[in-house]
């Protein structure tokens, strides 16, 4: 009888509160009540807390106040707010949490996983049609029933949800760590300058140095400020520290590794210590282009036009085809076309146009006579002409050298430690052709870079082009004037290859060849010289040196299992995690420096797969993509990959899921198609 009076007080009150502050909040009312009924009776308070009147009192408030109307004094509700935190009652935390949205909302999360599948396998329009046909298939679904997903929403839901949240694992996983960049710019297909930056680093995770995409940004012009504004600004906002970069990686553009003002000379006004090297890949292409320059002009007219003869022209491609395979029995190779990016294009298409010579021959002969085009005529002369062949048989032998090394170095799972060392013997095996042996033995290989050796040339007649050169050239109908003419050219070709891979060499050699005393072979040796002389260009992070040479000296001493001698990463990935007898790491300092100059690096050519896969997002098709929509695809698929995730096992976070309906994200003209916010879809 006692609980009843008191529910019918209660009401009393209640319709004579509203009606007196009918501009206060319904939810700070309930709460006043709450907080009142509380002072004289907690079972009351639970009950009605927990209870219908809930529900009663909205309908009721509903029905006394317009829209318009919901406002209330701010001094009141401060002083309220004072009243209720000093209460320190539990029962108004429930309240609150009671009113936070969900965040483990099945249809969130089923909308985040079709973005992730959107931003994988294709565009965002196609999200349009697939979201009105995801409910079709199971129309008793509630899940599927409130997914609104369209591509303004996906496209928001790439940039300020799933990309920040990737972004974020990624910083997380470096942490403090020694890093490097590697930094290339590039046109994307709105004539946009962007700058693509990948960053290399050792991954506890995974115990493996990882090389990954980290940010594109566009450029307004690409000078060294300002390519050295944007690389700092992105470090800042991410708040890597500058000091820990080890090394950077880049192409040999004036804007880059000028010696006088450029990137690398504004960066070390910030850190001193950090590490040039020039792209390696780039390099060597380049040498080989330059020195195929001083080669008859025919050689490349005939791998240019013998490639776009069949490319433009399905019909000719069928009729060679058919030639072809009465001839060989077989399916004729495709003549691959030069590219100035494409840094094995080169050898590719030597290599086809030999392999089907005589096939090539025969059809531009026949199509001479039965077209009248003067390019098969042409075509059809250069082949006749043993010399043409003989030249190309020389250029293959010597770009076989220079391609294996340039693979090396694009590799992604080769040993750091030797290819320095790899660089250099290739250029030693070019220089051999040439030079008299016993003049290069005593020559150290340190000393190549920087090695005089035109004095000491061999005779034009002693000198090896190759066992498929000189059978041919026995073979041939050529005099022997028109051959040694043929070889004074190689000759000429090899001097200049070697002149531009020395030119082109990076300027640390020394440096690098330092790190072959990381292998695990030398490390674990007990005659084995300092390794102070490395860590000393590196002062400023490792600063004890002692303690440096003490674990050096050290690691020889301990056993290691076989199965990480073979690799050098998981080598010092072991030392790393070797303990002491009072569980901490044995050998702290001298596993980080291994470690991080493993992360130097040695190529760009992660941040060409960048820009290949930038051409692929941002196309002809899919021009209207601003810059941030791109970085954020890419940073989406750069991060699953690095989690060893796709769209079929891909999870969403809590962060995903708390910033799913995040306010504040600033709409911009960039992306014409989106205008509206995620609430509006």
């Amino acid at each position: 009888m006692k609980s009843i009076c008191w529910l019918a007080i209660c009401d009393i009150y209640l319709l004579s509160y509203l009606f007196v502050v009918k501009f206060m909040n319904m939810i700070e009312i309930f709460e006043r009540i709450v907080h009142y009924i509380f002072n004289h009776n907690y079972r009351m308070a639970t009950t009605l807390s927990r209870g219908c009147y809930k529900g009663q009192m909205q309908d009721l408030w509903d029905s006394f106040t317009s829209p318009h109307e919901v406002a209330c004094d701010a001094c009141f509700r401060k002083k309220h707010m004072d009243t209720m935190k000093s209460s320190g009652s539990k029962l108004q935390v429930s309240i609150k949490d009671s009113l936070q949205p969900v965040v483990n909302d099945p249809t969130k999360v089923a909308e985040l996983k079709l973005a992730v599948f959107v931003t994988e396998h294709s565009s965002n329009l196609s999200i349009d049609h697939l979201s009105e046909l995801i409910p079709l298939l199971d129309p008793k679904s509630c899940v599927l029933k409130k997914i609104k997903l369209h591509r303004t929403k996906c496209s928001r839901l790439q940039k300020y949800v799933l990309a920040p949240d990737f972004t974020k694992l990624l910083i997380e996983e470096i942490r403090d760590q020694p890093f490097s960049l590697i930094v290339d710019e590039s046109t994307n297909e709105a004539k946009i300058s962007c700058l693509a930056l990948s960053i290399r680093f050792f991954s506890p995770k995974k115990e493996a140095i990882v090389d990954t995409f980290y940010r594109l940004v566009p450029l307004k012009n690409a000078t060294a400020e300002n390519v050295h504004k944007t690389v700092k600004d992105c470090l800042e906002e991410d708040s890597l520290d500058i000091h820990k970069m080890i090394g950077i990686g880049t192409d040999g553009a004036n804007s880059m590794v000028g010696r006088t003002h450029s990137l690398i000379t504004l960066l070390r006004q910030d850190n001193p210590e950090v590490t040039l090297i020039k792209c390696v890949c780039h390099s060597l292409h380049l040498a080989a282009s330059k020195a195929c320059d001083g080669l008859p002009i025919i050689l490349d007219y005939i791998v240019k036009e013998t490639h776009t003869w069949f490319a433009n022209s399905p019909k000719r491609m069928r009729i060679y085809t058919e030639l072809y395979q009465v001839l060989e029995n077989s399916v004729p190779k495709k003549v691959p076309g030069l590219a100035s990016t494409r840094w094995l294009s080169r050898l590719e298409a030597v290599c086809a146009i030999l392999d089907q010579w005589d096939a090539l021959k025969l059809h531009f002969n026949i199509s001479a006579t039965s077209e009248r085009c003067h390019t098969a005529h042409q075509l059809s002369n250069a082949y006749k002409d043993p010399q043409n062949k003989l030249y190309l048989l020389f250029v293959r032998k010597t770009l076989r050298e220079v391609v294996i090394v340039n693979k090396l170095f694009q590799g992604q799972n080769v040993d750091i430690t030797k290819l320095t060392e790899d660089l250099l013997d290739m250029y030693r095996n070019i220089m051999q052709i040439v030079v008299e042996p016993g003049f290069l033995s005593k020559c150290p290989k340190v000393n190549l870079p920087n090695l005089k050796y035109m004095n000491y040339l061999l005779p034009l007649n002693v000198i090896n082009f190759g066992y498929d050169f000189n059978t041919f050239a026995n073979a041939c109908p050529l005099n022997d004037n028109q051959i040694m003419y043929v070889k004074d050219r190689c000759q000429k070709y090899l001097l200049e290859l070697l002149n531009q891979i020395q030119m082109r060499l990076p300027d640390n050699v020394e440096t690098l060849l330092m790190l072959k005393k990381l292998h695990p072979a030398i490390a674990t040796s007990q005659l084995k010289d300092s390794i102070v002389p490395i860590a000393i260009k590196y002062k400023s992070t490792f600063t004890d040196m002692d303690s440096l040479e003490n674990e050096w000296n050290s690691v020889s001493f301990d056993q290691w299992p076989e199965s990480c001698l073979k690799n050098s990463v998981c080598f010092w990935s072991e030392v790393r995690r070797k303990k002491n007898s009072a569980g901490e790491p044995k050998y702290p300092n001298i596993s980080s420096l291994a470690l991080s100059l493993f992360t130097l690096p040695f190529s760009n050519a992660s941040v060409e797969r960048i820009f290949s896969q930038m051409n692929v997002v941002h196309s002809k098709l899919r021009n209207r993509f601003s810059v941030r929509s791109v970085e954020a695809i890419l940073q989406i698929r750069y991060g699953l990959s690095l989690q060893g995730k796709s769209c079929v096992n891909f999870e969403p976070s809590l962060g995903m899921l708390k910033n799913f309906n995040a306010k504040g994200n600033v709409e911009s003209d960039e992306d014409q198609e989106e205008i509206v916010s995620l609430e509006l879809d």
